[in-house]
């Protein structure tokens, strides 16, 4: 009796590392990098969608498309030689909180910094000097969705008659002396029921956002604290272990995120421009091909001429070399 249970035991652990060894592995690629924007740039001003400050403290007013200066989004592009382009990856970079955002006001108060308050207070340090001096790169939510699932980041155009529509509410922080009052019940279904890509940051950990996906922080110094924080990794399932060139567009024109065209392998835009790039033999930045087995390494300059720099290394072949990280 006890051999056949130890057989029994034996034939299901057998069935079990067949099933994970027949999984299949991943064929992409992975980019680990830090994107410093230096002395003659400022945070805000690669936050897109494209906005601008209204003064410390008076919150921001977007851009609309169009307009001069106006940024939609970012698109990563890995270029080959006599082979054209492969858009990777469609990004924004946000604030990492936004003290007036809607979504924010209804945030439970778990860590009772304010004994007797409900919900946390987005005025109260640390938050708007963190909007104001930590940002993150985050995936672009699609354009042209149901405005139920993908407002925009503009939230002063939401329609608003959905969550003002009842007598329990909740008002937006006086941050600026001008407070907004919102539904509650109707705020919570709504910010409940976004995009899932649509980056809500996390005011108590801010490694793992309420919403959204993250690829990670734009270095800079952390308020809080005032040390350093930094670091990206993004995964693409693209496999660039014949590159020969990597390079970020600064995009205008959001229906190229559009649901239908968000996948597609679309070449560069006409109105979009380099923002950062690098070549292996070209006149911006660099690839080096001869570092560790499994690993590029690369950095990004921006062929404008300003300090905006992206340094990374690529681990193209996950599926086949024995590198760790």
């Amino acid at each position: 009796m006890s051999i056949n249970k130890t057989k029994y035991k034996l034939a299901i652990l057998f069935g079990m590392l067949l099933l994970f060894a027949c999984k299949e592995p991943f064929h992409g690629s992975k980019i680990v990098s830090n994107i410093y924007f230096g002395s003659d740039l400022t945070g805000d001003q690669l936050v897109t969608p494209t906005r601008l400050s209204n003064g410390p403290g008076q919150g921001y007013t977007y851009l609309s498309p169009g307009d001069p200066g106006y940024i939609s989004h970012y698109e990563l592009y890995a270029g080959y030689e006599n082979s054209g382009t492969v858009r990777l990856m469609n990004l924004h970079i946000r604030p990492v909180l936004e003290v007036h955002h809607p979504c924010y006001q209804i945030i439970k108060n778990e860590t009772n910094v304010e004994p007797g308050v409900e919900y946390v207070n987005m005025c109260h340090f640390p938050f708007p000097e963190l909007e104001s001096n930590m940002f993150v790169l985050v995936k672009a939510v699609p354009t042209n969705l149901d405005q139920a699932l993908n407002p925009g980041y503009n939230w002063t155009q939401w329609n608003n008659n959905f969550i003002t529509s009842d007598a329990t509410l909740v008002e937006e922080p006086s941050c600026d002396g001008q407070c907004q009052e919102y539904s509650m019940e109707g705020l919570k279904e709504f910010c409940n029921n976004l995009h899932p890509d649509y980056y809500i940051g996390n005011p108590y950990q801010i490694t793992f956002p309420k919403n959204g996906t993250l690829f990670g922080f734009i270095d800079g110094p952390d308020p809080r604290t005032s040390l350093q924080i930094g670091g990206i990794s993004i995964s693409v399932e693209h496999k660039l272990e014949k590159f020969d060139s990597l390079f970020i567009i600064a995009e205008p024109d959001q229906n190229r995120i559009s649901n239908e065209n968000y996948d597609l392998n679309l070449p560069p835009g006409n109105e979009g421009r380099i923002v950062l790039m690098s070549e292996i033999d070209g006149l911006f930045g660099y690839v080096d091909k001869n570092m560790l087995e499994g690993t590029w390494h690369g950095v990004m300059e921006s062929p404008e001429g300003n300090s905006l720099k992206m340094e990374y290394t690529i681990y193209y072949n996950l599926d086949e070399d024995p590198v760790y990280f």
